[in-house]
């Protein structure tokens, strides 16, 4: 079903809207004519009016296995163009996508390759191209710490209250253990701790029917953020509680905009800096635990999660602008999504000049018995330990970023530059209406959303 509208008109009013978008000294010339396109203005306002859903919005899944995966390393020319083995470069492809009619929060519109574990290749590549982009992206970690595996091999809650309890009388003990070993052991032990205490106490409240976002917030997901971080606090601080978007505030601001935009997270993952912080991940929370509210689901993973990520990103570039593009591109933010009973570690960075890469790393659900769900307690403290990792891995990218810059004698690379631009302000009274009326009389059992485990 499409809908009909005065092009002409239309397109006036889109490009009115639209002056309070990036400066155009931020925008590639050869991209402007993107979203000038009276194509793309079309499929904005056909979305607009909650005709349908376009698929491509929306996370299609796939049952194929991820290719081996293979080292990214910095390359000058795939910097300046990613152009795949086909001969076809990334950022066209993209642009072309854009131009046709859709939902205005599809990935591409945005400049962003959506790809990773278990997610289906886009209508905009071939088979074979995807192939190629889906070997350079990021994998759970195969083998968990050997303290945590072995703990979840036990086969019942008492025995493993009974062997957190001897490793830490053998630290005590122990004079062997010192120095990093011991610190390392206790670091790695926190998770599997805290998760024990707070999820799996004998009157757990994640027992009960009806758990609310609340409640699900803060008995099984918050601790478990703050027990990953453990041993990390002068680094890393993980803000818990619905939090405006400090770097969405300050682009906005500094590119003196006049409409309204802000955006809200969950649960803000920051660097510590001297004397301030800078966003590399956020939460999103879509209702309680089971709560299978599709519209906020797909609303929240689809459109929030990648564009706060994008300003991160932003503002990360803005901050430190003197800095190399090839340490710029090791830098990564992260999202963090839970709905129904699963929780999801999505990752994004810049492959290229005008591309942003969104990739999905880990799916799994969130355990709440112990003895009937250990396999699911092991995929959990997975991706726990994997977004640990990777932070400390985004904290000395950031202090990279902040010694060149300060050394750079006052040279300006524009980091932020190099980002695709941002098409239009999102306003969620208007983009949702389209998600949530699609929905009204669908049958929640086929959504496209997200597929069983």
């Amino acid at each position: 079903v499409r809908c009909h509208v005065n092009v002409r008109d239309k397109t006036q009013e889109m490009m009115e809207n639209m002056a309070d978008s990036e400066p155009s000294i931020w925008r590639h010339k050869e991209r402007e004519t993107v979203y000038q396109n009276a194509d793309f203005v079309h499929g904005i306002r056909n979305h607009e009016n909650g005709i349908i859903i376009d698929p491509e919005m929306v996370i299609q899944e796939t049952d194929d296995e991820l290719v081996p995966a293979s080292k990214n390393f910095f390359n000058e020319e795939t910097w300046k163009k990613w152009k795949l083995k086909s001969g076809l470069v990334v950022v066209d492809l993209l642009a072309a996508s854009a131009r046709e009619i859709g939902h205005p929060f599809r990935p591409e519109v945005w400049g962003i390759v959506r790809c990773g574990y278990r997610i289906a290749k886009p209508k905009w590549c071939s088979s074979e191209d995807y192939l190629e982009i889906q070997k350079f992206t990021r994998r759970a970690t195969i083998d968990c710490p050997e303290i945590i595996s072995k703990l979840l091999k036990l086969k019942s809650l008492e025995s493993l209250e009974h062997s957190i309890e001897d490793i830490h009388l053998l630290n005590n003990i122990d004079k062997r253990i010192g120095g990093d070993g011991k610190k390392l052991i206790l670091e790695e032990l926190k998770i599997t701790c805290v998760i024990y205490h707070e999820v799996f106490p004998e009157y757990s409240i994640m027992q009960q029917q009806c758990i609310s976002e609340s409640d699900y917030g803060g008995y099984v997901i918050h601790p478990s953020l703050k027990s990953m971080l453990f041993g990390l606090e002068k680094n890393l601080h993980y803000h818990i509680g619905e939090i405006i978007l400090s770097s969405v505030k300050a682009c906005r601001e500094r590119r003196k905009l006049v409409t309204s935009f802000e955006q809200k997270a969950d649960g803000v993952f920051s660097v510590r800096l001297k004397k301030s912080f800078v966003e590399v991940g956020h939460l999103e929370m879509s209702g309680g635990y089971g709560d299978k509210d599709l519209p906020r689901s797909t609303w929240d993973g689809c459109c929030k999660l990648p564009i706060g990520n994008a300003y991160m990103l932003e503002e990360i570039g803005e901050r430190f602008r003197g800095a190399s593009c090839e340490t710029f591109s090791k830098m990564s933010v992260f999202s963090l999504h839970t709905y129904d009973n699963r929780i999801e570690l999505w990752r994004m960075h810049v492959p290229s000049r005008g591309v942003l890469q969104y990739e999905r790393t880990h799916k799994t659900i969130v355990p709440t018995c112990f003895e009937e769900e250990r396999k699911k307690f092991f995929d959990f403290v997975v991706v726990l330990w994997d977004l640990r990792c990777w932070l400390l891995e985004v904290v000395e990218v950031i202090h990279r970023l902040q010694d060149e810059h300060n050394g750079s004698d006052m040279k300006v690379t524009n980091l932020s530059g190099t980002l695709p631009p941002h098409p239009f302000t999102p306003q969620k009274d208007k983009h949702k209406k389209g998600i949530t009326a699609a929905y009204a009389h669908s049958d929640p059992g086929s959504s496209p959303i997200r597929y069983e485990i």
